[in-house]
């Protein structure tokens, strides 16, 4: 089994550590500006549950895991619209990578695969740049790598089979991500290995295309292609997949990049507006649970006018002396505990009725303002 690094222990999966510090405490964040068609303003506070944002935390591991998995896949797709201009076609490209239809423009194709090495000899350093040298060897020519240091023998799917309902590939890791935090490890075997998810030239193609083994046919590293990925959702999918339980050792990059791709040649900020408007398209509609509620809905009206707390001085300053605000006593409440002068509570209903949020929004889901249907539900998270 190939060492991370000379002095370190092997990495946890996601979601199996410990909450980062103050996660999951309630926090007042915003305000809503919002105008209702009688002149008022809301005002009402918005609250949101802080996180930490953590790989190994239990409750943002999913958004950790979204966010880099959109990532990505901007890089790697991204590139791929770059060097072949493909904007400038139009929509049969648009067509092929957001619906996956045939595409005549399509130059490129993208592969799944792992690289295994058996071999105690090497660090993870060594282990990392001989499995990049395979990778391109089977045809890659720009795609990330992302190490998984365990495995779920088969005797052990079957046994998670047994205790729950798992129908996609990534369901044995959820499974003990959700059930098994402190017990994981029974689960899995050591074997150090990387999953490449990238673009191939027409040879790699080639190489690939029956399945199977692909190259480095050794005892001690071994190239298996796992599945063509034919649209852009396609790849979202393998890369959220593989974020579930890769494991990088601490202080090192999630994926490294190679190729045409690696941080050196290409970034995508070299890519223009549109091509980034496909990509918020596809990635917010790509069936993945990132675990992301971003709180953009006023708790009280539904408006997504939310501006941070920080701001909520400077807005009232602007109003005039006739404007009124729905939440004015909430939000002046709000305001002082962002300066510092008291300390409120970090549970929802506790700091709701610190905010007198409680009755206000009781009383307003009572009242019909022109023009605007009462509130049914305080849209909480």
């Amino acid at each position: 089994m190939c060492l991370p690094s000379a002095d370190s222990e092997l990495p946890e999966i996601a979601g199996v550590g410990e909450h980062g510090e103050d996660c999951g405490d309630w926090a007042i964040t915003g305000f809503c500006t919002h105008q209702h068609d009688n002149g008022e303003y809301c005002g009402c506070p918005n609250l949101q549950k802080h996180r930490c944002g953590g790989r190994t935390c239990p409750i943002c591991w999913k958004s950790w895991r979204g966010k880099r998995k959109d990532k990505a896949v901007k890089r790697l797709i991204g590139y791929d619209l770059y060097r072949y201009k493909i904007e400038e076609i139009g929509a049969s490209a648009r067509a092929y990578f957001i619906d996956g239809e045939d595409s005549p423009t399509q130059k490129f194709r993208y592969y799944h695969s792992q690289v295994s090495i058996d071999d105690d000899t090497l660090t993870f350093s060594e282990a990392r740049s001989e499995a990049a040298e395979k990778a391109r060897e089977a045809g890659y020519d720009a795609f990330g790598m992302i190490p998984h240091h365990y495995r779920i023998p088969d005797e052990k799917k079957e046994e998670l089979l047994e205790m729950y309902d798992i129908n996609t590939r990534g369901g044995y890791w959820r499974a003990l991500i959700e059930n098994h935090r402190s017990d994981w490890r029974d689960f899995v075997e050591e074997g150090l290995h990387f999953h490449v998810i990238g673009s191939v030239g027409r040879k790699g193609s080639r190489k690939m295309k029956d399945g199977g083994e692909v190259s480095g046919g050794s005892d001690r590293v071994i190239v298996e292609h796992l599945r063509e990925l034919e649209t852009v959702g396609d790849v979202a999918a393998s890369w959220s997949y593989v974020m579930s339980h890769a494991t990088p050792p601490e202080n090192t990059h999630y994926a490294t990049w190679y190729g045409s791709i690696s941080y050196q040649k290409f970034t995508p900020d070299d890519l223009t507006e549109t091509t980034m408007s496909v990509f918020e398209e596809v990635l917010d509609h790509d069936g993945d649970d990132d675990g992301e509620d971003d709180g953009r809905e006023c708790h009280a009206c539904g408006s997504n006018e939310i501006e941070p707390i920080w701001q909520a001085q400077t807005f009232l300053n602007t109003l005039s002396a006739s404007d009124t605000v729905r939440f004015r006593t909430p939000l002046d409440i709000a305001i002082e505990a962002t300066l510092g002068e008291n300390d409120p509570p970090t549970e929802r209903d506790e700091l709701m009725d610190y905010l007198w949020l409680t009755e206000k929004l009781d009383d307003t889901n009572q009242m019909n303002l022109a023009g605007e249907d009462a509130t049914e539900d305080l849209r909480w998270q």
